[in-house]
């Protein structure tokens, strides 16, 4: 079985589903602590995933060095199209989304140029090289919405495990992205 939420909305209620895989088991306004079926085990818990950014979510690229590319309002654009009204534009930018200022620079781009809602996510690490934590609480503040390096797997266990350490201070959510 399977948690999904959405991206949290300018109201403090959280929507999303729980599906056993197939089919949608349940449906509406999920908290912390009514997530888990009262009726289900502690192996079925544990095979379950949290995901906010459930099937509204879609990579844009927003680099300012590359808007020959796509930017944020092509992409915003093709995501109208296809009737997506929330994207989370992926740190795999150049520069990355490793700081805040970028983070408001998206965010100021989206409410200029963006036919559909934009969240940014920010970088993990600096870079996104896997080796020097970012600044999550600062970005988190700032308004990343997720924590990712990308395509990028970070190697080194130690900083994975800092990382998510200090995420839960923040209550932070890191996304990632499997090669395929």
């Amino acid at each position: 079985m399977h948690a999904c939420r959405s991206l949290p909305a300018a109201s403090t209620k959280i929507g999303g589903l729980i599906s056993d895989g197939d089919n949608i088991a349940d449906l509406g306004a999920i908290s912390r602590q009514s997530a888990w079926p009262k009726t289900s085990s502690r192996s079925t818990q544990e095979a379950w995933f949290w995901l906010r950014v459930w099937s509204t979510c879609a990579r844009i690229c927003a680099s300012p060095v590359f808007e020959h590319q796509e930017t944020i309002h092509s992409g915003s654009r093709s995501a109208a199209v296809g009737g997506i009204t929330t994207i989370a534009c992926m740190p795999s930018t150049n520069p990355p989304i490793d700081d805040v200022a970028l983070v408001h620079f998206i965010e100021r781009r989206a409410r200029e140029t963006s036919l559909v809602k934009v969240h940014p996510i920010a970088a993990i690490t600096r870079a996104r090289k896997g080796e020097q934590l970012t600044e999550i609480g600062l970005l988190q503040e700032a308004g990343a919405v997720a924590f990712s390096d990308g395509l990028n797997t970070i190697m080194n266990a130690n900083v994975l495990r800092r990382a998510l350490s200090y995420g839960t201070i923040f209550d932070a959510m890191f996304i990632h992205h499997p090669k395929t």
